[in-house]
């Protein structure tokens, strides 16, 4: 963030300015339901399913979709036979900025 309050930096020079910030802690929603619903299937399924989605690209374009296929489907299992282990909260920073002229 100094960049954007040094009024020395190309940054600040350039008219970026730091309006806010913060740290925003999202708890699972999977976990959050699954504390609820005891719906150890959905869990396991929901948790994998956004695992899956940032980070299957990269694994099967190096182990082929076969293995990440499988590496996959083993995690889901392990995931719903100890789910009280598993949760993926967000630990999110927030920054907030403008131009200006």
């Amino acid at each position: 963030m100094a960049p954007l309050k040094d009024k020395t930096s190309a940054a600040y020079l350039n008219g970026l300015r730091l309006v806010d910030e913060r740290t925003v802690h999202v708890p699972c929603p999977y976990r959050k339901r699954w504390n609820e619903d005891a719906d150890t299937a959905a869990f396991a399924e929901g948790l994998m399913a956004t695992i899956r989605s940032w980070s299957r690209h990269s694994f099967a374009s190096v182990a082929g979709d076969a293995t990440a296929d499988l590496v996959y489907e083993r995690l889901k299992q392990r995931i719903a036979a100890s789910p009280e282990e598993w949760s993926l909260d967000y630990v999110e920073h927030h920054q907030i900025m403008e131009r200006v002229a």
